[in-house]
């Protein structure tokens, strides 16, 4: 992000040199229908600057229908990608130094893998990518001109500072597993479907069982080395089970559980319904909601009955 892009009108008016030798400026290019000013890494200082002297707004104006510029789909295409990804750039750059200095500062023994530290920069370096679909929502939505908070459905702000894994990894599991369902193996897709299914739930709820061991009964890595050979699993597969649940507390969890509480709903649904239940109109509910918690998300679907 090192160039100022202006639309404008009649490019014609516009004195190329003179421009070039404005303070700060390196350079002037003419691509895909914009006239680029490029300025280096201080471009966000002078886009400031120049919406207080112009007094623009930040905000993407709405262009007539009867517009007679042209642009070819590819044009068009390429400046909605750059428009929309470019303000996000600086946070996935920012993320993978981060990830780059704890893969290199353990390396050479300045930081501890097991210190506050550490965990803490992984959070952060974790952030950005964690927070990506939601970057670039916002960034689309100014994009595109609509309003950041309202672009999805006009919910309450509030709604986007809470976050509910058991109902986001939860319906993901539900949605993977219903997936099975659809499954056609040539006269056999009842029994792949029903291995699947358990074969995930079994992995899920296993692997769920040793989060709770760990985090809640103060199980060791020996303890989750015995617990596991018993399933026939070795100790290096225990012992990467084992760091993958320190590192991310209760993340099995809100797969299991999640998954859980959406099939337990569901077929709590069918009783209530009766006669007018509707797979269609359960997962509608559902995704009408949004993210919120179960004893909500139930109370919700039993009142729209």
């Amino acid at each position: 992000m090192t160039r100022l892009r202006f639309n404008l009108k009649d490019e014609s008016i516009v004195d190329d040199e003179a421009v070039k030798k404005t303070k700060g400026v390196m350079g002037v290019m003419k691509k895909g229908g914009q006239y680029q000013i490029i300025i280096g890494n201080d471009v966000g200082y002078v886009y400031e600057e120049l919406n207080k002297l112009g007094k623009f707004s930040n905000q993407v104006p709405k262009k007539k229908e009867n517009s007679t510029e042209k642009k070819n789909i590819l044009t068009m295409l390429m400046d909605t990608i750059s428009g929309i990804m470019t303000p996000v750039i600086p946070a996935i750059i920012g993320a993978a130094m981060i990830k780059v200095l704890l893969t290199l500062l353990p390396m050479i023994g300045v930081l501890n893998t097991s210190g506050d530290t550490y965990q803490l920069l992984t959070v952060i370096g974790d952030g950005a990518f964690f927070f990506m679909p939601v970057l670039i929502a916002v960034s689309a939505s100014k994009k595109f001109g609509t309003n950041v908070y309202y672009a999805a459905r006009n919910d309450d702000p509030v709604r986007y500072l809470l976050d509910y894994p058991g109902y986001s990894e939860g319906y993901a599991t539900y949605v993977e597993v219903f997936s099975y369902s659809m499954m056609d193996a040539e006269g056999y897709g009842d029994i792949y479907q029903q291995m699947n299914m358990e074969m995930y739930e079994y992995n899920l709820a296993l692997c769920s069982r040793v989060d709770l061991g760990v985090h809640y009964e103060g199980w060791k890595k020996k303890d989750v080395r015995a617990y596991l050979r018993s399933f026939g699993m070795d100790d290096s597969q225990a012992d990467e089970l084992f760091q993958m649940i320190i590192e991310n507390p209760a993340n099995y969890l809100s797969y299991y559980i999640g998954y859980q509480e959406f099939h337990e709903l569901l077929t709590d649904y069918k009783k209530m319904a009766g006669n007018k239940y509707s797979l269609k109109a359960y997962h509608t509910e559902i995704l009408d909601a949004g993210p919120c918690s179960f004893d909500i998300l139930r109370r919700r679907i039993e009142s729209n009955l």
